[in-house]
C-alpha cells in the first residue's frame, strides 16, 4: 500500500512540470518577438545613418 502512495505523488507532481514547461514556451515567443522587434528598429537605425562622409557634417 506505501508504494501506491509514493505513486500517486509521483503522478501529483506534473503540474509543476507543465508549468515550467509553459513558462519556457512563453519565454521563448517573448524573446522571438523581442528579437523581431529589435532588429526592425536596428534596421531602421542603420538606415538612417549617412551613405558618404561629406553626410557627416549634418550628422
Amino acid at each position: 500500500m506505501r508504494n501506491s502512495t509514493q505513486q500517486k505523488a509521483v503522478h501529483s507532481s506534473r503540474s509543476p512540470t507543465y508549468a515550467s514547461r509553459a513558462t519556457r514556451v512563453w519565454l521563448a515567443v517573448i524573446i522571438g518577438l523581442a528579437g523581431v522587434v529589435g532588429g526592425y528598429h536596428f534596421q531602421r537605425m542603420l538606415s538612417a545613418l549617412p551613405d558618404s562622409n561629406d553626410d557627416f557634417i549634418f550628422f
